[in-house]
């Protein structure tokens, strides 16, 4: 019989999983669509490779998805052809894409089928509403020539009904989401229409827009401001997006269009679904008449607000194109008053236009004169928590100072002397102008900012009490960069955070509070505890307790002592200054460059040992990766791993320098792919890094996502289990070696270090003992018992180091299994290297 190698074996299991790149010659198809206005016809226009096939894929209604052969591009690569929407039974706003040289070639961007009514055919007003559950609602027919009206489609009945009562629509509002209503008209020759009706959660208010029914002409972009929700906003629907385009950029969504004529309902929601509202937007043609500006180039002082009138443009619908300087000036529309506020010295030019297409331009100066001389503030901008109090120094100018305003909806400000006291009271941001007798001002910026406003931050535990002497960790939830912004009484206690972990080190008894921010804006209270009396719990030691190294240098710590002698690397300040290996109770400290680093190991969660590592001299000015591969990513799976690079000086830009990310990934400047991939791939991307002095290297790496293998739910187990199997008892998951059982303390943990959740089996009492070490962080070496792939090779944890394994047979004789496999990592190969593993190997037994 022909044997089978462990590569070829190991290649076959996950052939699956890969998705292989088409030709490098094949060609991104796109497509466009336009109705032709006769209601029912739509022009397809297809560019890609000449002379291919072009499938369409499309939902047909009442029926499913679709595939129907259009055709083939010619010579050129090109390919048109008007087809009928009622005969493909293609609803208007509903998603189609083509692909290219047959099933599975390349694809082009899905795009909405488009809404090819005229105002003398079939139609239905309005074309969009926002309700909440349980509301009503009603939309209106026209020009269906006294035919009957029937609902030919509803695609999410469990949002929303919708009853038919002559030309009524009546719609009662069910539960949050969204849908389509197809309605049509009963006759020789049917006719139909499209209504978006989303439902926003219980108890949200509409958002609401600087502009809610606009005309855009040919070649402008209407910026409209939105105000409400969470402040993270999408485009829900678009009724008719071959006419009208849109892009959201923070809170302002910019519309434009390249027709003359035809009009869309925009539904624009929170990324909750908490608050919703429509935009009616209509393009026309543009305007020759001039727009004016009264008074002109105008003079105001800081804290001082100016009304500027607005006329002609042929349109009452003005608003703001640009802003030079919007740290000097502050702007506002409402109908044809244009509202200007000055916030500090400088020169802002305005650019103001009406939205058929007129432009004016506008020099505002902001300056003043004053005597006494100018002001200043020990902080010009402050971030505060709700019911938080902060205090602000005046001097300069000529006293007594005043405030404008002294109070808000968001603070409340007084002023006693020259130190000005502010007090947190609700969510936002707003400014305080602060002014001496002598008309001198300064601008004072003020955040306030409350948990439930947008991602809230949270602690795994929010009361901590240490005694002196005392180290324990907790983990933070909520949308990443965190920092520590106050201490109210340092000598009490310390926080350092690495990642999504804090380590607080208890100093002399007492209490404080310790406020935590994310880089959102969002912050918590942390409150600590301090009792006096030295810690009863064992702490480890280190053999060195002030390593000092150079750039390059390796320097060998031995740990002793601690809850046991399972140590795991809990933190890491500065990873560019140092690189972490942990052996057994080796630690081995890698110099890259010229910084200092606070490095945390535990030996359990309560029994953890700082140490502060000083690098002197610079790296060498050649940068190299430390990154070598990228993990997979799953469909639909949070991605978030970290580039790593060394060498060079100062910090690192990365920057993506040829091919590109997988849809739904990102790359951050400091080196973070993150985010949530949204198809498969299989990219070729490089990456390089730079430091502050212009020295950079490239590196290539391979990013694939694949499909998350579909899992049926798997019955509670009762053993027996093998080393390397993921197990889920009493709510936590843990990974088994031998007959113990080692606990993740978090998700990002687990999916960190490449596990997946469709891989846990349930167990209802596994009768495995409970090791005392925790996987905390994913900032470390896999636990014992994980089976590691490295290139083609695979090996098995020990706590004494990796057991390759020579062939896939000794793989299954020894209860591996192609499921229980993850990447390996730096610190996963940094430890030794044992003998090969045999068929039934005693060193993975009991």
């Amino acid at each position: 019989m022909k044997k089978i190698s462990f590569f070829t074996a190991l290649i076959g299991i996950f052939a699956g999983l890969v998705v292989f790149a088409g030709s490098a010659h094949a060609m991104t198809p796109t497509l466009s669509l336009t109705g032709t206005g006769d209601g029912d016809s739509v022009q397809i226009n297809v560019t890609g490779d000449p002379s291919v096939n072009v499938l369409l894929f499309y939902t047909k209604t009442n029926v499913g998805s679709q595939i129907a052969t259009l055709g083939m591009t010619n010579a050129s690569g090109n390919f048109s052809n008007t087809i009928s929407s009622s005969g493909y039974g293609i609803a208007a706003g509903t998603s189609v894409y083509v692909e290219t040289t047959g099933l599975n070639g390349p694809q082009s961007a899905a795009v909405a089928w488009p809404i090819a009514s005229t105002s003398g055919t079939f139609s239905l007003s309005p074309t969009g509403v926002v309700l909440s559950a349980g509301q009503n609602s009603t939309i209106t027919a026209s020009n269906n020539g006294g035919n009957t009206l029937y609902l030919s489609n509803n695609s999410n009945p469990p949002v929303a009904n919708a009853n038919i009562s002559g030309n009524q629509i009546n719609i009662t509002a069910l539960s949050n989401g969204s849908t389509v209503l197809t309605v049509c008209t009963s006759g020789n020759t049917s006719t139909c229409a499209s209504a978006y009706v989303t439902v926003q959660n219980s108890g949200g208010q509409a958002l609401t827009f600087s502009l809610s029914n606009v005309t855009v002409a040919p070649g402008q972009s209407v910026p409209i401001t939105i105000s409400g929700g969470n402040g993270s906003y999408s485009t829900l629907n678009n009724s008719n997006s071959a006419v009208i385009q849109t892009n959201i950029s923070g809170s302002t969504v910019t519309l434009s269009t390249n027709g003359t004529s035809g009009s869309a309902a925009i539904t624009i929601c929170s990324s909750d679904m908490a608050a919703c509202g429509i935009i009616n937007a209509t393009a026309g043609s543009a305007s020759t008449t001039a727009l004016s500006l009264s008074p002109y180039n105008p003079t105001l002082a800081p804290g001082q607000s100016l009304n500027v009138t607005i006329s002609g443009g042929a349109s009452s619908t003005y608003y703001v194109s640009s802003n030079s300087n919007q740290t000097s000036l502050s702007t506002s529309v409402n109908g044809s008053n244009l509202t200007l506020t000055g916030n500090s010295y400088g020169t802002a030019n305005l650019v103001v236009c009406s939205s058929s297409g007129s432009c004016g331009n506008l020099t505002v100066t902001v300056s003043y004169v004053s005597y006494g001389g100018t002001i200043t503030l020990s902080q010009s901008s402050i971030v505060l928590l709700v019911g938080q109090v902060l205090s602000v120094t005046v001097t300069g100018g000529t006293t007594p100072y005043s405030l404008s305003p002294a109070q808000s909806n968001l603070f409340q400000a007084s002023l006693n002397g020259n130190v000005v006291t502010l007090s947190g009271i609700a969510a936002g941001s707003s400014t305080v102008y602060v002014c001496s007798a002598g008309s001198a001002c300064a601008t004072l910026s003020v955040t306030v900012n409350a948990s439930g406003a947008g991602t809230p931050i949270t602690f795994s535990q929010n009361n901590i009490n240490l005694s002196m002497g005392g180290i324990t960790a907790l983990t933070i939830t909520g949308s990443g960069g965190y920092y520590a912004s106050t201490n109210s009484n340092p000598s009490v206690a310390t926080v350092q955070i690495s990642g999504s972990t804090a380590l607080v080190t208890a100093g002399s008894a007492g209490s404080n509070n310790i406020s935590i921010c994310q880089s959102g804006g969002q912050c918590a209270i942390l409150f600590v505890t301090v009792s006096s009396g030295t810690s009863t719990v064992s702490i480890p030691a280190f053999s060195n307790t002030n390593p000092v190294i150079t750039a390059g240098q390796v320097l060998n710590e031995t740990i002793s002592g601690g809850a046991s002698s399972n140590y795991y690397i809990l933190a890491n300040t500065n990873p560019a200054v140092v690189q972490l290996s942990l052996n057994g109770n080796q630690l081995a400290l890698s110099g890259l460059t010229g910084g200092s680093s606070t490095v945390a190991i535990c030996a359990t969660s309560n029994s953890c040992a700082v140490l502060t590592v000083t690098v002197n001299g610079t790296a060498a000015s050649n940068i190299y990766f430390a990154t070598t591969s990228l993990p997979l990513g799953i469909v639909g799976q949070a991605y978030n791993n970290q580039i790593m690079a060394a060498g060079g000086n100062g910090s690192y830009t990365f920057t993506l320098t040829s091919g590109s990310l997988p849809s739904g990934l990102t790359l951050s400047a400091t080196g973070l792919l993150s985010g949530t991939p949204i198809g498969t791939a299989n990219n070729n991307i490089s990456i390089m890094a730079a430091d502050s002095t212009g020295n950079s290297a490239t590196a290539n790496f391979t990013l694939t996502v694949n499909n998350a293998a579909p899992v049926a739910p798997a019955p509670a187990s009762t053993g027996p289990y093998q080393n390397g199997q993921l197990i889920l008892e009493n709510g936590t998951v843990y990974i088994v070696y031998q007959n113990t059982k080692v606990g993740f303390a978090s998700a990002d943990a687990f999916v960190g270090l490449g596990y997946q959740f469709s891989n846990v089996t349930p167990v209802t009492d596994s009768g495995l003992a409970v090791s005392s070490k925790v996987v905390v962080t994913a900032d470390g070496g896999h636990p014992r018992g994980s089976w590691l792939l490295s290139g083609q090779a695979v090996f098995f944890l020990t706590p004494d180091g990796l057991i390759p394994v020579p062939d896939w047979n000794t793989f299954l004789s020894n209860g591996g299994q192609a499921i229980f496999i993850v990447s390996a990592n730096s610190f996963d190969l940094a430890r030794p290297r044992l003998a090969n593993m045999s068929m039934n190997d005693s060193r993975l037994s009991p």
